[in-house]
């Protein structure tokens, strides 16, 4: 189910100009990292395209008391609604074929995104379910910063060795495709037999305090490790 927002007030808050050479076509930057074939990477080089590079919103039209009001969409989502956001007209049109391009700076789009859905962007829904771009990256966008994806974050794959004990061999986070950030966690076979303990420990990684503004949603993943 999609939920609209008034278009005339969206383009008059963004004050948007309007590129005459624009036509609709994929940007270089997001066009070479959509041909990535790794998740991870493509996500993160995605993000990266989306600190210059523009999106499409859709302007839905629809009839509204005999007048015609111009409205952009969120969609339902499993963590929550989320801005629709193209990376074509092309992809728009597999989507809606009766939606008006509407070309914003992709920062713009995630300062809508963290003002109107929680942060969540869905990009090209139209094709195999869309890319969702986790709600760090949207922040950082929206305030003209770098995303770090958690797996390139040195500090907190500092904080996440520090629970490293006789039941966890190790905890590291995985590269991830889209808004759910993967934790590898090794347990051991003590750890196996001492589940008390261990969910104690599990329980204090999914809470630790850098991985919260770090990542929108965390999956523990148990991995057995032996130990000799």
């Amino acid at each position: 189910m999609s939920k609209r927002h008034s278009f005339e007030t969206i383009q008059a808050r963004l004050n948007r100009s309007v590129d005459t050479s624009d036509r609709g076509q994929t940007m270089p930057k997001t066009a070479a990292a959509l041909d990535l074939e790794d998740g991870a990477e493509r996500l993160v080089a995605l993000v990266r395209a989306l600190e210059t590079e523009r999106l499409l919103v859709p302007a839905l039209v629809e009839e509204s008391n005999d007048c015609e009001s111009g409205s952009v969409a969120t969609v339902d989502t499993q963590t929550g609604p989320a801005v629709v956001a193209f990376t074509s007209v092309d992809q728009m049109k597999i989507w809606e074929g009766d939606a008006r391009p509407v070309p914003m700076p992709a920062k713009r789009v995630s300062m809508l995104a963290v003002a109107e859905a929680g942060g969540r962007v869905l990009i090209n829904p139209g094709t195999d379910g869309g890319i969702r771009i986790p709600r760090p990256a949207v922040v950082a966008l929206a305030h003209g910063d770098s995303w770090l994806p958690a797996w390139e974050n040195e500090d907190l794959i500092a904080d996440l060795a520090t629970f490293e004990s006789r039941e966890i061999a190790f905890a590291r986070p995985l590269p991830s495709e889209a808004e759910v950030q993967r934790i590898a966690v090794g347990i051991t076979d003590y750890g196996a037999a001492h589940r008390r303990e261990l969910t104690k420990q599990m329980a204090a990684i999914g809470s630790l305090p850098r991985l919260q503004p770090a990542v929108e949603v965390v999956e523990l993943v148990p991995v057995p490790v032996a130990i000799a």
